[in-house]
């Protein structure tokens, strides 16, 4: 992702991330406007929400047959996950994902939505997080004038089970592909569905999760 990449440069330049540390505390209609974001991050978002829409569009007539699926994505990928939930649930389709698994997810965490689409989701919603993901914090929240990050901290919502990547992910975006293995391990360490707003440290999971 150019965007991406553009920013990891320019904090590169600067010891300790003192650009990205200054352009954080400007208010973000000036970052935006000043052309610090670039145009394809805008872009992706859009583009995302509107393959999320044509999955759940797709998902509801049901060509993959009657069995629930199961749906894994990160950062691009789990934001069409969420709004092909979105979409299922405005539609009234239900039944048809079991479970979800989003990380790094460039939405907002409002409760609302959140709430929304656990409605349509059968088995675990899960939130996968880093709280140090300083590319996704700068991106989203300048392009979107928003501070409420679902890929940045927990869902306080009944039903989501949030899990803390923070020591696996960092300040890293791009360790959700890297680790991606290691993270869907931790997810699918056995939780039960009536899970409510916790958070599961990692050194924890990591450790009932990795064979004996």
């Amino acid at each position: 992702n150019q965007a991406v990449k553009m920013v990891a440069q320019e904090a590169i330049k600067n010891t300790v991330l003192v650009g990205v540390a200054a352009a954080l505390v400007l208010p973000a209609a000036v970052v935006a406007a000043s052309g610090a974001i670039d145009n394809t991050w805008s872009i992706a978002l859009n583009r995302a929400k509107q393959a999320g829409e044509m999955l759940g569009e797709i998902l509801s007539k049901r060509l993959h047959g009657q069995r629930p699926i199961s749906l894994f994505g990160f950062s691009m990928g789990a934001r069409v996950i969420y709004y092909c939930l979105l979409y299922l649930k405005a539609q009234g389709h239900y039944g048809i994902i079991d479970q979800a698994v989003l990380m790094g997810t460039p939405v907002s965490s409002s409760i609302e939505e959140w709430r929304s689409i656990r409605q349509v989701v059968a088995h675990r919603l899960v939130n996968v997080f880093s709280t140090r993901d300083w590319v996704l914090a700068f991106l989203y929240r300048a392009a979107n004038l928003s501070y409420t990050v679902a890929g940045l901290s927990e869902i306080d919502e009944a039903g989501v089970l949030n899990v803390d990547a923070t020591h696996i992910v960092g300040g890293n975006h791009a360790a959700y592909k890297d680790s991606l293995t290691e993270i869907v391990t931790l997810v699918q360490g056995g939780h039960d569905i009536d899970v409510r707003q916790d958070v599961v440290p990692v050194e924890i999971e990591e450790s009932r999760s990795n064979p004996s």
